[in-house]
């Protein structure tokens, strides 16, 4: 049975005419008996008796006919309740991000994304951007901020662009760069490859690895104790940092730069969830200046 038998139902026992249901329902008579003789079949039971005072409900007829505005009344509320909540995104997302754009863009724009869309949940998973790249590939994660290129052939969309700087407590000689003490740390291999480019394209020794450290922000701090310099993206450097800072540029004057992009998969761009995220990021950071 669908809408219109319940409401077949209802119009039968209303009328109690054949003749006066159809006209009610918009439809002709032969239909209304078809319907009629269909539920009797499917239900396997006598449901209406036709005498000189019309048509009237068996006892089998009436124990059906009882459940007949329940059912109206729940596709009602169905109704409404889908068309209400049609333009309320709910579900949940679960995107990774590096630990350095988590820490230091996150928490206002979630703060934010979540005013809008009350109903949908945010999971972060931090990571460097090649294990991140692996994830996606795997299928474990269906969208990630990565910094840097990396091969992606789904959806993949530029963010915004940082440059990368020299940092040191007091200003540098460049040329005496190979001699002082350089603070490495673990970077991932696409960021890795751009410093080393920069660095063979300038100086023909290898830097002066004093120190090695776990990472970028721990670099920072040692850094503001003045052991030594390093060269570091923006992301890390905070506003009110007192530190020396220069981009570091190729042999044409052109800085380094270091994307962070948004990639996601293809089954990701039809979930609404997601959609309404992709939508905020590209909002939020997608521009054509440089994020500092």
């Amino acid at each position: 049975m669908d809408t219109k038998d319940w409401e077949l139902l209802m119009a039968i026992a209303e009328k109690k005419s054949i003749a006066k249901a159809a006209f009610e329902l918009y439809l002709s008579q032969p239909a209304v008996t078809y319907r009629m003789k269909r539920i009797e079949n499917e239900f396997n039971a006598e449901l209406f008796i036709r005498n000189n005072r019309g048509i009237v409900f068996t006892s089998a007829g009436e124990r059906l006919l009882a459940y007949a505005g329940k059912v109206r009344n729940l596709y009602q509320e169905i109704s409404e309740n889908v068309q209400s909540s049609s333009d309320r995104v709910t579900g949940s997302v679960l995107i990774g991000t590096p630990s350095s754009f988590a820490r230091k863009f996150l928490p206002s724009f979630c703060m934010e994304f979540s005013k809008e869309f009350p109903g949908v949940t945010l999971s972060i998973i931090t990571d460097q951007s090649d294990l991140l790249m692996e994830k996606m590939h795997s299928g474990k994660l269906m969208m990630s901020i990565i910094r840097g290129d990396h091969p992606w052939n789904e959806n993949n969309i530029l963010l915004f662009n940082e440059p990368i700087y020299l940092i040191s407590k007091d200003p540098i000689n460049m040329d005496e760069l190979p001699y002082r003490s350089y603070i490495s740390y673990r970077a991932d291999p696409t960021l890795q490859s751009i410093l080393d480019k920069w660095w063979m394209e300038n100086y023909s020794i290898d830097p002066n690895k004093t120190i090695h450290v776990d990472g970028s922000h721990t670099c920072m701090q040692f850094l503001e104790a003045g052991l030594g310099f390093s060269i570091i993206t923006a992301i890390r450097v905070g506003e009110d940092c007192k530190l020396h800072r220069q981009m570091i540029c190729d042999r044409k004057g052109n800085p380094y730069m270091r994307p962070a992009r948004l990639i996601y998969t293809h089954a990701a761009a039809r979930l609404d969830p997601y959609i309404a995220l992709i939508d905020a990021l590209c909002l939020r950071f997608r521009q054509p200046s440089i994020v500092e």
